[in-house]
């Protein structure tokens, strides 16, 4: 597949149809949030604490404004899934109803800071501001449709496979476009248990993966920074390059 294949950012995501049309672009939460009458505070958390847990309930919503956090659930038998990896400009605490509990724990990975937005007061914006109540129903589509990739990816594809697809999606959300030069890096922090834990396989089996694309020349991580070493080779083997897919981008996030 030649370089100039690779997709860009035009074109319909055939994951969530709205991409491509200008009904996802990326928004500053600052802008988003100017006609929102509600009280609204800074807190920032260190790497291992939870906004939430399963089980609970929460008066808030949590608008992640730097760091890293992931959403997990723990199984019956005390094994752990990561559900989804959130990264800033994103909003967590959606439920179904107001006193419904958790069914996922968010549990940051970094030092990481939020804004908190009582969840009364952000209803009640979204009942008289019609475009705020648009952008958040949008991300919810957009955060089913990554739940959909992610089982998608879970279920269908090789280790392998798996670790590129996450990867490349990681990259994507970060930097805005896929990788296209060799050389090209981000910072990715995951441990083997996080990666291990979000895709299904044992450390021992991400270890030797890992190993693999490297010694295949497709990608290199090293100290939580992943290197793009031949990044033909690596769209090909994520997936995204077959269907020209982009991986989901929330409406929420913010440009910095």
């Amino acid at each position: 597949m030649p370089l100039s294949q690779i997709p860009n950012a035009s074109g319909t995501c055939p994951i969530c149809p709205s991409h491509g049309k200008g009904m996802c672009q990326k928004m500053r939460v600052e802008d988003l949030l100017q006609t929102v009458k509600a009280d609204r505070a800074q807190r920032t958390y260190p790497a291992g604490e939870s906004l939430y847990q399963q089980g609970t309930t929460s008066p808030n919503y949590f608008v992640v404004l730097e760091g890293w956090v992931a959403l997990s659930a723990t199984l019956e038998d005390g094994e752990k899934q990561i559900l989804d990896f959130v990264l800033p400009g994103e909003l967590l605490g959606m439920q179904p109803y107001d006193d419904a509990s958790f069914g996922h724990t968010a549990e940051t990975l970094t030092t990481t800071k939020v804004l908190v937005l009582p969840r009364d007061q952000f209803d009640e914006a979204m009942i008289t501001d019609p475009r705020l109540m648009s952008q958040v129903m949008r991300m919810a589509a957009c955060r089913e449709a990554r739940a959909f990739d992610q089982m998608q990816n879970i279920g269908r594809r090789s280790a392998r496979n798996r670790i590129a697809h996450m990867f490349v999606g990681l990259f994507y959300q970060l930097k805005g476009h896929f990788p296209q030069e060799p050389g090209e890096s981000i910072e990715l922090n995951l441990t083997l248990n996080h990666i291990g834990d979000a895709l299904g396989l044992t450390n021992v089996h991400v270890s030797r993966t890992l190993g693999e694309l490297r010694k295949q020349g497709l990608l290199h991580l090293n100290q939580r920074r992943m290197t793009v070493l031949n990044p033909i080779a690596l769209m090909q083997a994520s997936g995204y390059a077959a269907t020209g897919a982009r991986p989901i981008v929330s409406p929420l996030r913010i440009v910095v």
